[in-house]
């Protein structure tokens, strides 16, 4: 370790971002511990779906089964494509768990770097012009008063220099926990449950990235993109901290 780390290291100590573990400073502002990293699943590591970016076991594939299934079905799939750095497994719910009460923000920049990383990497060709995060539930708030997904859409924003707006979306009807649905349920959720506010003429042609923090159908982020479509974006990508198998 250089010096300059060393005194980095005692006048701003860092954290692991999944275990809090304390670790080394980094230029990267990205903090893992050798232990985690051997837990971590790493969604570049494997082919992925092309449209809700779940690594698929069979690298003939394009697409996993759930995306295929919904396509043949008539479903329609709004989003133009949803990245992430990481699967969801114990290691990451438990960071993620932690975000969401507002119990540990310092795993935020961590976070925020591997999504960057992963907006790199599948979306190279996109011209974003706009970050939003996903509204959460009024319960949620009403019982955490913290919004996970803006801090990390606005920590995002400066870190790829791209405009975050702000409550430019909305709820506009009562919807449940979608984690304690089942895959039907999930998307029937979530019909038509979100709008845009005073942002349409924003919005007109131009290519959005959604920011929400763990996707497992891609029912929320497709609901999001299609109120954006609807008010006019081109395209519309989303970038969640962990994907979690579906089947």
């Amino acid at each position: 370790m250089s010096i300059k780390s060393m005194i980095f290291s005692i006048l701003y100590p860092n954290n692991c971002a999944f275990c809090k573990k304390g670790v080394s400073y980094n230029s990267t502002d990205t903090y893992i511990c050798d232990e985690c990293m051997n837990k971590l699943n790493f969604c570049i590591r494997s082919p992925r779906c092309k449209f809700c970016g779940m690594p698929i076991d069979n690298p003939a594939y394009s697409l996993c089964n759930e995306c295929l299934d919904a396509l043949k079905s008539g479903s329609k799939i709004y989003y133009d494509k949803i990245t992430a750095p990481l699967v969801y497994n114990d290691a990451v719910k438990n960071s993620i768990v932690y975000l969401k009460k507002g119990m540990f923000l310092g795993a935020v920049s961590t976070f925020c770097h591997l999504i960057e990383s992963m907006i790199k990497s599948d979306f190279a060709d996109a011209d974003l012009d706009f970050i939003v995060s996903v509204p959460p539930r009024q319960q949620r708030m009403r019982e955490t008063s913290f919004d996970q997904s803006r801090l990390v859409a606005k920590t995002l924003a400066k870190i790829i220099k791209i405009k975050y707006i702000p409550n430019c979306m909305k709820r506009i009807r009562k919807t449940e926990k979608q984690s304690a649905l089942g895959v039907a349920e999930r998307k029937s959720n979530l019909d038509g449950a979100f709008a845009v506010k005073r942002c349409e003429n924003k919005f007109k042609n131009k290519t959005i990235l959604v920011i929400d923090d763990v996707s497992t159908t891609g029912a929320t982020i497709n609901e999001c993109a299609r109120a954006l479509k609807q008010a006019g974006a081109l395209k519309v990508y989303g970038a969640v901290i962990a994907k979690t198998a579906k089947s």
